[in-house]
């Protein structure tokens, strides 16, 4: 829209819609929906959020965590999201901060969050914050029955909270 190129720096527009869903049963399903227009110079990343919590990226290669959960639109909200799925394409993700960790599993009994992913996808984490938990079987490349298909990493919240972050073994996990 060449009226958006006009709009002053740091400008928001947000359009939003009311909608209806009906099912083949006649059960219907009133609902919101919101998307933020911003001026700011935002890499664009494609993001959707399925009905079982998992945040489905799109194929946006580099994704910054705490860009792209600063700039949610109103209609997701952060604390439904349980887990992370990279899978689509091959991602980079990155900036994960404690505080977006807990916003994300606030609203469970579990201070755990999974990604999912494949063998050409990389988290950046900063791991004198996260450790490791070396003694999990699933670091090796032989599949047993002990097999979860996740390593786990763990670091201590803002509460002392123990906080879990479960990768897929087949993620790269890199140092940042």
């Amino acid at each position: 829209n060449p009226y958006l190129a006009t709009l002053p720096d740091n400008t928001q527009v947000e359009v939003k819609f009311d909608y209806t869903v009906t099912d083949s049963a006649g059960a219907s399903d009133d609902s919101t929906a919101a998307i933020m227009i911003t001026s700011e110079n935002v890499d664009k990343v494609s993001a959707s959020l399925d009905d079982n919590g998992t945040l489905v990226m799109g194929d946006e290669k580099d994704i910054d965590m705490a860009s792209l959960l600063s700039n949610i639109t109103s209609n997701i909200n952060v604390a439904d999201i349980d887990s992370i799925d990279l899978s689509s394409n091959e991602h980079i993700l990155s900036n994960l901060t404690i505080a977006d960790f807990e916003e994300m599993v606030s609203d469970t009994a579990s201070s755990t969050l999974s990604i999912k992913g494949e063998n050409d996808d990389i988290v950046k984490l900063d791991l004198s914050i996260w450790t490791k938990n070396e003694a999990d079987t699933d670091i090796n490349s032989v599949v047993d029955n002990m097999d979860d298909n996740f390593i786990a990493y763990t670091t201590t919240g803002t509460h002392n909270q123990v906080l879990t972050l479960l990768i897929d073994k087949d993620i790269i996990v890199q140092d940042i």
